[in-house]
Parts: C-alpha cells; structure tokens; sequence
C-alpha cells in the first residue's frame, strides 16, 4: 500500500525512528508489542519483531493462556510459550505474560497459576493476573449497570485496603477510528491510577478502520496513535504494548469482518502513518519524575489476591490487572458506561495532530 499523497514533515529515517528507543528518552520503561507462535514462521515478520530499537517488550497474545498451558485439567504444555520466552530473552527484552483467570474452582486454579509462574520464575517483567475483571456495564459478570472507570478505580483502592498485592494497572485501547478519546481525557483517567501508586501502562493498543483504507483515515490514525502515546507519557506511565505491529497477523478483521488496518505497519511491514504519529509523540516529550511502586502484603479473598499471592511467593514483583477500553473512560461516580459507549469523541483542541495533517 502507498501513502504518497500523504505529507509528513516529521518523517524520519527508518534507522532512527525508532519506537522502543524514543520511549526510553521519554521516560518510558519500553515500547512493545504482542505477538504470537503462527506468525513467528514469517521471516519477515520476525526480524522486524527482533528490532529492539522499536519493540524493548513481548507479550504472548495466546500461548501462555490457561488453555495453552494447561490444555487438560492436570496437563502442562510449556513449548509454546517457552519460544517466545526464549525469543525475547535472545534480545534482552521485557516479556509480559497474558494470563486472564477462568472462572474454575479455586484448587485448580492454585495449581495452574503456581504450576505457569514456577515455570517462568525470574523470566518476566510483569504478569497480567486478571484480564478484563469488568464487564461494560462495571460489573463482576452481573446485571447491574455503574461506571466502569470508576468501579476499576474501587477495585485497586479495595485491594489495596485489605493488603493484597497489587502493583499494576493495565488498560486496554482497541479504538475505532474517529471515537477515540481525546489526550485531556487519557491523561486524566490514568493520572487518576497512577495516584494510587500503581504502575499504569497501556497494555493493548490498536485503533481500527472501515476498509478500504483512505488518506483522512490513515491521517486520522496517525492523529490518534500519537494521542495515546503521549498521554501515557505525560501520566508517567511504564509503557505501551501495541496489539501486534503488522495488519497482516492482527485480529481485528476476522474479529470484525470489514475493519481493519488497525496496526502501525502494513500488510508488507512498511511503516504507516500511525507509526509517525507515535515517533512525533514520543520525540516531543519531556521525561516525567519516576514514582513508587506499591507492593504490599498478600491475602486470599479474591481471585486475583489468590493470583497475586501465588505470584509474591514465586519470585515475580509486578503483578497486573488488565482492563479493557471502555475503562479508560475519566472516572466519575455518575458515570455510566454502555457497551456502546465505550469511548469518548476526540477533542481537536487538546490534541497534538499538526504533524499528522495531510
């Protein structure tokens, strides 16, 4: 795909525009991006992932999930997930490992995450204990609608109250085009956790568009790319994990047939706008004042303080708490988010697009 007619000023050459390496100028503890065993077969593919300048961090997308590791009760498979451990360990990169809990009994669930940890002790940066704990509507898996922001926010001060573990919140970004929120917004709701004394990071971020792709889109992108990375950066956030760098391996369009596009390279791993709005973000930051990491005392009355105690015990330090986009909607005790709903409209006056206009 070609993107002639659109004029970036800011383009940089591809040997110094580099993700992973603008993020830690930034103040960002790295710059990442999922992936998983299928595509790792592409060579081209995989040598563009082994590009540490641009990618300093490797979350498995599905190899590391209850069932890939333990695809029968009592069963253990590690070959997956251990190539691409060993991958990132090849490049000296921070691995996050992608775990949400199932609903199960609670000595299975025991077992399977001491079993998973012990495996991988001393090999990870940080473990999402519990992806997506809410539901649109702000609830545990139940009818009654609230403010989803807000319930994230209760659910780390609780935690935090009753002595559980937690040093980590993660937010998940998979925007549409058009309805992502604006900078003012991102900053504010993640500068709401970051207060708390957590870790914050944007843990999965992919924006994407009805196909075919056009040159406002593309441009739009570019706009909204730069949007959330900046934010991030300004609430002091560890990092971002984009949802895999290459349309080509992404899952949004047997997801959502018709989208797509939604990645920082095409289909043939040249970089896209978006990757030049995330570049123009990144370069344009001033580094931020580090702040604490709270990790505290573990009890046993949740799944994730389960989750979190098994993984105190076993050596690893930054356990997480995945959210999904809607969450990251500003909190608000009168606030109620609808799966419809679920983002905010941008807001041009507070976003940093001049260096994405045709």
């Amino acid at each position: 795909m070609l993107y002639s007619t659109l004029v970036l000023p800011f383009l940089l050459p591809a040997a110094h525009a580099q993700l992973n390496t603008l993020a830690k100028a930034a103040g960002l503890k790295y710059f990442g991006t999922a992936t998983d065993n299928p595509e790792l077969t592409d060579t081209a593919y995989a040598a563009a992932l082994s590009n540490t300048s641009d990618f300093g961090q490797i979350t498995p997308g599905n190899s590391q999930k209850w069932d890939a590791i333990e695809p029968s009760n009592g069963t253990f498979s590690f070959t997956a997930g251990d190539v691409i451990t060993a991958l990132a360990q090849k490049n000296d990169r921070l691995v996050r490992c992608h775990k949400p809990m199932n609903e199960t009994l609670t000595a299975i669930l025991k077992t399977n995450i001491t079993t998973e940890v012990t495996h991988y002790k001393g090999e990870f940066y940080a473990w999402d204990v519990v992806s997506e704990a809410l539901n649109d509507d702000a609830t545990f898996r139940t009818d009654t609608a609230g403010a989803k922001a807000t319930a994230a926010l209760n659910i780390v001060k609780t935690l935090q109250a009753s002595g559980t573990k937690i040093d980590g919140v993660g937010f998940q970004g998979h925007f549409i085009v058009g309805s992502s929120l604006s900078k003012a917004s991102l900053v504010s709701n993640l500068e709401a956790f970051t207060a708390l004394g957590v870790e914050v990071a944007l843990t999965e971020l992919d924006i994407r568009m009805t196909l075919p792709s056009t040159t406002a889109l593309l441009t739009q992108t570019c706009t909204e790319y730069g949007n959330a990375v900046g934010a991030c950066v300004a609430a002091n956030c560890v990092g971002v994990t984009v949802w895999d760098f290459d349309d080509k391996y992404s899952w949004v369009p047997s997801t959502f047939p018709g989208q797509g596009a939604a990645c920082l390279f095409d289909e043939d791993l040249n970089r896209k706008p978006a990757y030049y709005g995330v570049v123009s973000a990144l370069s344009g930051a001033t580094q931020p004042a580090a702040t604490g990491v709270a990790a505290t005392a573990t009890s046993s009355s949740s799944k994730s303080s389960t989750a979190a105690a098994v993984l105190s015990t076993s050596g690893l330090t930054t356990s997480y708490i995945a959210l999904s986009t809607s969450a990251i909607t500003s909190p608000n005790t009168s606030l109620t988010i609808s799966p419809s709903a679920s983002a905010a409209a941008v807001d041009p006056e507070d976003d940093d697009d001049d260096a994405c206009e045709a």
